[in-house]
Order: structure tokens, then C-alpha cells, then sequence
């Protein structure tokens, strides 16, 4: 059985009230705070309970949009790329949670090379 002990993981951040259920034991993940490059601070997953591939805040993929001003949609819950050309929000290729639903200005498409 699977037990996890809140104190091994604490150290200064705090924890989600939110918890994930994994074979019927509840799991409290650590946050840490993140300040994106548009000043926005936000509460996320900490760093070591980053799985998987990319991830917007600890491992972006290498899109042609990663320099890009980030923002965190609250009303979609959701992370953007502003297009620094037009002030367009864009989904974040490495953002699961984006439905790719947006208002575009075609920046979002990667220039082809000729």
C-alpha cells in the first residue's frame, strides 16, 4: 500500500487542499508559488511532482512561442502566449488543459521555411 508522509515532502512551500485519489489513497501534492513573465503570481504543482513530458512552468518544449509573454487565463484555466506583434493570447503547445479555442492573429502558426 502506498504511504506517503507529509512531512518527507514539506519543506517550504504549502499544500493544495486539493487532492488526487491513486488506489484509494489520498494524496496532498505540493505547490510552490510562480511568477510569470507578465507578473502574475499563481500557486502550482512544486517541481518534483512535475510528470510526464513537457510542462509549461518547469519543462516547455522548444516552440517557436517559449519567449513569449505567458499569461494564466482564470476565466479558462488555461496558460497563453501573448504574440508580442498583436497582444493575441495563444495556447501554450506544451498546456494540456487548453481546448485550442482562441482569438488568432495566425502568429500561433510556426513560419514556414522556404
Amino acid at each position: 500500500q502506498l504511504k506517503l508522509i507529509k512531512d518527507d515532502f514539506k519543506k517550504d512551500s504549502t499544500y493544495l487542499e486539493n487532492t488526487m485519489k491513486t488506489c484509494g489513497v489520498k494524496i496532498k501534492w505540493e505547490s510552490e508559488e510562480f511568477i510569470t513573465n507578465t507578473g502574475q503570481i499563481l500557486n502550482v504543482h512544486a517541481k518534483h511532482n512535475c510528470r510526464g513530458g513537457n510542462c509549461v512552468i518547469h519543462k516547455p518544449s522548444d516552440h517557436h512561442m517559449r519567449d513569449w509573454n505567458l499569461i494564466w487565463r482564470d476565466d479558462r484555466g488555461c496558460f497563453e502566449r501573448l504574440c508580442p506583434e498583436h497582444g493575441v493570447g495563444h495556447p501554450d503547445p506544451d498546456d494540456r488543459n487548453h481546448d485550442g479555442i482562441h482569438g488568432c492573429c495566425g502568429c500561433c502558426r510556426e513560419s514556414e521555411i522556404v
